[in-house]
């Protein structure tokens, strides 16, 4: 898999990964200071970008941003979908709502 950029810290970083054509992923890590919360930050958004790959085959474009906040040491992570097809939009919704569940942590 490549990459098309190489820091996930910088705002508003968009990534395209091999498999992932019409799936656009944009992360903001910008706010996540604390080195373990960063390293949790870049695992959740690497595992949101390996669940998302299964949905590339549906072959609809869409937008999936990411991004966290640290509040006290603990680890707030927000994603939102862009999506034109309502159909598919529901179906991302879905996916990241249960896939968010795991999206906290503390330090």
């Amino acid at each position: 898999m490549r990459e098309t950029k190489t820091s996930y810290n910088e705002p508003g970083s968009a990534y395209r990964f091999e498999y992932l054509e019409y799936i656009n992923v944009i992360s903001d890590g910008s706010r996540v200071t604390t080195p373990e919360l960063q390293q949790y930050f870049l695992t959740q958004l690497s595992a949101l970008e390996h669940t998302l790959k299964h949905l590339e085959k549906v072959g609809i474009d869409a937008t999936v941003i990411f991004s966290g906040t640290e509040v006290e040491n603990q680890l707030h992570s927000y994603v939102t979908v862009d999506c034109t097809d309502l159909y598919f939009k529901k179906v991302l919704m879905t996916v990241v709502k249960r896939f968010c569940g795991d999206f906290s942590a503390s330090c």
